[in-house]
């Protein structure tokens, strides 16, 4: 299906007619005089001109065979990441070991167990008692980082973290490489020398040049205070009894002792006050200001691929529906790439059969409530929210 995917859209962005209409349409009044119309159509363009609408023959033929190359590769590399991320595990009896865990994080790790063991037919764990097993991923991973006082497993953690993806049959190190050298050989086929060049003249830095200028500028504003934030927390964990440097595993949990010592409060004391449902009820009352847009539920039964995921509708102010997005807020280890990120499933366009409205995916991986219901646990993680 993949490749069926990439072709039509080759197919679409290739179409000789499309572009000469494109182009002619660039010059028209009623475009030339809108910006904002100006600018799709300028983009469209480019679009077509970056997936090759002027390469004939060969060259065509092959930078299409790039790109199909380059999607496959990419899922590939996907779906490393997330094997390798299910494939480790690491089980604890002794409570000791999680010793500092916050309460959210011993029940997330008791139901991992629970699910591997009812799996295998063992014995469910309980956030109090234990046994808990920890995983790799982010709703897990990052608050053992911050809370866990073992520093043994903190480091144990983190280097499978940092390593996933990088041996054996799910190595990655093979498919970067060659994502690598056929992006080079695309842009090339476009005329550009490198593919940072291709990749930044769709976007508002421009060149190469403009994002080094950025780091730099950056750098200079930030070093010496990020310099001074390290010798604070140096001198935090030496204080409470830390011997040596600190390592990379060390970072966010001093940083979160230290932030708790500053301001006397914890996530844990504030989960009460971000329920899903009133994070939303605060997200979509923004936007209403902002944009005298309604978000609200579907009233009407809408098909989901898990039952935790919900499908709103927006509106306007005369109430009627301009667009519609699916929310999938929780993480799902066992079928769900980790991390957040937004989408288009339906594209707004206008026809003469009418108006097809717009549908989004907007992607969370927020820690999952204990039941199927919005608890205080849904207090979405600083990495993890989409703004």
């Amino acid at each position: 299906v993949l490749s069926q995917i990439v072709e039509l859209r080759l197919q679409l962005r290739q179409s000789e007619p499309l572009y000469r209409r494109l182009l002619r349409l660039r010059e028209h009044r009623d475009i030339a005089a809108a910006e904002a119309r100006r600018r799709i159509v300028e983009r469209m363009i480019q679009s077509a001109e970056q997936s090759g609408i002027g390469l004939q023959g060969d060259q065509r033929a092959r930078f299409n065979e790039i790109q199909q190359q380059l999607s496959q590769l990419a899922t590939d590399f996907s779906n490393h990441v997330l094997d390798a991320t299910k494939a480790w595990s690491l089980n604890l009896t002794d409570a000791e070991s999680v010793r500092g865990f916050p309460e959210s994080l011993r029940r997330l790790t008791a139901a991992a167990w629970s699910r591997a063991a009812e799996n295998s037919g063992g014995t469910a764990a309980t956030a109090e008692q234990g046994p808990w097993r920890i995983t790799l991923d982010q709703p897990c991973f990052g608050p053992l980082m911050e809370h866990s006082r073992d520093r043994n497993l903190r480091e144990t953690v983190y280097r499978a973290y940092v390593t996933r993806a990088s041996a054996g049959a799910l190595d990655n190190g093979p498919l970067i490489e060659r994502i690598l050298q056929l992006r080079r050989e695309q842009s090339r086929l476009l005329g550009y020398d490198c593919y940072a060049d291709l990749s930044l003249s769709q976007k508002m830095a421009g060149d190469v040049a403009a994002v080094q200028q950025m780091f730099d500028r950056l750098l200079q504003a930030s070093f010496d205070r990020a310099k001074k934030e390290l010798e604070e927390l140096s001198s935090t964990a030496a204080e409470q009894g830390q011997d040596g440097p600190l390592a990379h595993w060390d970072i966010a949990f001093w940083a979160e002792r230290l932030r708790e010592h500053r301001f006397s409060f914890t996530d844990e004391q504030l989960r009460p006050y971000f329920s899903l449902d009133r994070v939303l009820d605060g997200l979509f009352g923004l936007c209403e200001r902002l944009f005298g847009i309604r978000v609200q539920r579907a009233a009407d039964a809408v098909s989901v691929w898990d039952a935790d995921v919900r499908f709103y509708e927006v509106m306007n102010d005369a109430g009627t529906r301009i667009a519609g997005f699916f929310l999938d807020p929780y993480s799902r280890p066992a079928n769900k790439r980790p991390g957040a990120w937004m989408n288009d499933c339906i594209g707004r366009s206008v026809t003469v059969r009418g108006t097809r409205l717009p549908v989004a995916h907007l992607i969370c991986n927020s820690t999952p409530p204990r039941r199927r219901e919005a608890r205080a646990d849904d207090l979405p993680r600083g990495g993890n929210a989409v703004s």
